[in-house]
């Protein structure tokens, strides 16, 4: 199998397989939370694995700078919204990753429509990585005991990635408004 093949499939994985993570909306049980929590982790691992393959092997491309980023949010805006809706979370913290995550959009279609790619810088990266260790400690705990101190210790990352989130909009931000024609 083609290497470039395989490192697509394990971001266009990401992406298809990201609603499992709903899991406990349709089997309500310890048992459903821990595979949505488990199913997170490992989607989160294929962000890590293909991320790395593409670097090492120079089989970065155009497709995986725009689907790389789409995974990661399909994934963690699913995760978050179980949670909105199980009540562990405010809508409003989903909210403001959804806000933070159109205008990040809107910046990639104008740098396309500039023949430029934005692909995900550091800030990025680490607002996801971030969001990929607080999401499952708060899936994780669910059924045990709420105010755990993993889902405490989850949720605080989540907050710091919401931070990180909007010094990254910033960053790309600065770096559209840097490099207009």
């Amino acid at each position: 199998m083609n290497l470039l093949f395989f490192i697509n499939a394990l971001t266009c994985s990401r992406i298809l397989l990201a609603p499992l993570v709903l899991w406990p909306l349709f089997f309500p049980s310890r048992e459903a939370w821990q595979i949505s929590a488990f199913i997170f982790i490992a989607l989160s691992f294929t962000d890590f694995l293909d991320g790395y393959l593409a670097r090492k092997y120079n089989h970065v491309t155009d497709f995986g700078k725009l689907m790389d980023p789409l995974g990661d949010k399909i994934l963690t805006l699913l995760a978050m919204g179980l949670l909105v809706h199980e009540r562990m979370i405010s809508v409003f913290i989903l909210l403001a990753f959804i806000i933070r995550d159109l205008m990040i959009g809107t910046l990639r279609a104008y740098s396309a429509s500039q023949n430029k790619v934005l692909a995900a810088r550091s800030l990025g990266k680490f607002k996801t990585t971030f969001q990929m260790l607080a999401l499952p400690l708060m899936l994780w705990p669910i059924f045990y005991v709420m105010r755990s101190s993993s889902f405490n210790l989850g949720y605080q990352l989540l907050l710091m990635s919401l931070a990180l989130a909007y010094i990254s909009f910033l960053d790309y931000l600065w770096l559209v408004l840097k490099n207009r024609n």
